[in-house]
């Protein structure tokens, strides 16, 4: 018995596109193309994107403790351990005890850390600088007001955690 080829189907009458699929879509679209170079750089080294996230809030935030990178990342400690431990095997961070209490870390870029972080994110900044010029000042502000409003105004700096 030969499997008769299936027609093609309408879809269902219940799909319906909301006019925001298109915002969702830009979005998508424009986050593939912001994080391609990077990830390709990062695969060199075997590191995903998680790495260049601590590397970069790292970079930005010296002297800041794992609790502090965990609050900032929005993740938990077991998502985080073993990329920031192969970071500091790598050279890359360095975890030594805070002076004001030895069980908690500073977490620091090391020299070879501050270089590849900027290496791995100037492509992004590149992609940033490229499209901001084309659309231009207004357009640009727009777009930083509408992720700002997304992430409700969240930074990756020690300065906006809540008091612990």
């Amino acid at each position: 018995m030969t499997a008769r080829p299936r027609r093609a189907s309408a879809p269902p009458a219940a799909l319906v596109f909301d006019p925001l699929d298109e915002a969702m879509e830009l979005l998508h679209f424009g986050f593939r193309r912001v994080v391609a170079g990077p990830d390709r750089l990062l695969a060199t080294r075997n590191y995903g994107r998680v790495h260049h996230r601590i590397l970069f809030v790292v970079g930005r935030n010296p002297g800041l403790s794992v609790g502090d990178l965990l609050a900032l990342l929005d993740v938990t400690k077991q998502a985080i351990s073993s990329p920031l431990r192969r970071l500091v095997e790598d050279g890359l961070v360095s975890a030594e005890a805070s002076a004001d209490s030895r069980r908690r870390k500073s977490l620091v870029l090391t020299p070879a850390g501050a270089k590849f972080e900027r290496k791995v994110s100037d492509l992004q900044r590149k992609r940033f600088a490229e499209a901001f010029a084309r659309v231009g000042t207004v357009a640009e502000r727009g777009w930083r007001q509408v992720m700002d409003d997304l992430g409700e105004g969240g930074r990756l700096r020690v300065e906006t955690l809540p008091p612990t």
